[in-house]
């Protein structure tokens, strides 16, 4: 799979592609395994993973208009409204050819702001720089990244990022001073990955900000101490997991003192059975359409996140 299956403690592999979750067994074989896109077995997966309890669920509490729990608040309740379900559906393979996908998709496209940024509630005045970092991942995942309004929204985030290379949540004069979101540059980052974008001077600058961020104690937003160490999935948030294997694609790898610490800290949270646990309920609290795991326990899905991260973290120190 990768050099560094030996320094585990033990190999967690086979427990995956038994586990109960079709979609980490999809993503094992498509992401550790490396089955090409025309592998039967990985073709079944897809499906299955389409077809599984948690996609179901999910589609389920769909309302009619294309919104999840509020049709006029796309963000509220965490995590059970509308932005969540997204994230959630692109990890399980569904794209704009879905028509659940479209008519969500289409509620914010309804609602984009005349700036350029994606409001989350109706007639919004003022868009965030994480929420629209977030559904742009989402739109490109989904495979609607030529929209023109997709180009739209790039170009909100071009003329609102700061001079440290992030963003502020929602531009105020008392933030003015202050240093940038970092959860809102995580979101903005994870965007220009999807769009495939590792090189142009907006994603330089917000994956220098958000590596020179990579295990502080506490900045002035949205950083500390139990995020990093609290591995959970979904990852609506953000932990050592995601902005690992975030940072590898803008080329951080093994040589950086940063990582090192961060990959130090995944491995030393590994079980003696190999599995990583779910460690808690997710950051910013409120309960999920699906249960994903029960907290303190092994957690397939945790534990796929923990071996992709570490996979594309020696990949890329191969590289160097």
């Amino acid at each position: 799979m990768f050099p560094g299956l030996s320094q585990l403690k033990a190999d967690p592999l086979p427990w995956l592609m038994t586990c109960d979750e079709p979609v980490v067994r999809w993503w094992t074989l498509r992401d550790l395994l490396d089955r090409p896109d025309a592998d039967l077995e990985l073709s079944a997966a897809h499906a299955a993973a389409r077809e599984s309890a948690a996609a179901r669920t999910i589609l389920a509490a769909q309302r009619r208009g294309g919104a999840w729990v509020a049709e006029k608040h796309l963000y509220s309740p965490k995590h059970t409204a509308t932005t969540w379900q997204l994230d959630l559906l692109a990890d399980f393979g569904f794209t704009a050819a879905d028509e659940p996908v479209r008519r969500a998709c289409a509620l914010f496209l309804a609602w984009q702001l005349p700036n350029g940024a994606f409001g989350l509630v109706a007639k919004a005045i003022a868009g965030e720089a994480c929420s629209t970092g977030r559904i742009l991942c989402q739109f490109h995942r989904f495979g609607l990244g030529d929209d023109p309004q997709v180009a739209r929204a790039w170009d909100w985030l071009a003329t609102t990022q700061r001079a440290d290379g992030g963003w502020h949540c929602r531009a105020t004069i008392m933030r003015s001073a202050k240093p940038s979101c970092f959860l809102a540059t995580v979101k903005v980052l994870e965007a220009c990955r999807a769009a495939g974008d590792t090189a142009s001077d907006l994603a330089r600058g917000a994956a220098s900000f958000v590596h020179g961020c990579l295990m502080e104690p506490r900045i002035e937003r949205y950083t500390s101490p139990t995020l990093w160490s609290r591995f959970v999935y979904p990852n609506h948030w953000y932990d050592v997991l995601s902005v690992v294997d975030l940072l590898v694609s803008f080329g951080y790898g093994a040589g950086d003192e940063r990582m090192q610490a961060a990959v130090a800290l995944i491995r030393q949270k590994q079980n003696a059975d190999g599995a990583w646990n779910h460690d808690s309920e997710l950051a910013f609290h409120g309960p999920t359409l699906y249960n994903f795991g029960t907290i303190g326990a092994p957690s397939p899905w945790v534990t796929f996140r923990a071996l992709r991260a570490l996979k594309r973290y020696e990949l890329r120190g191969n590289e160097e």
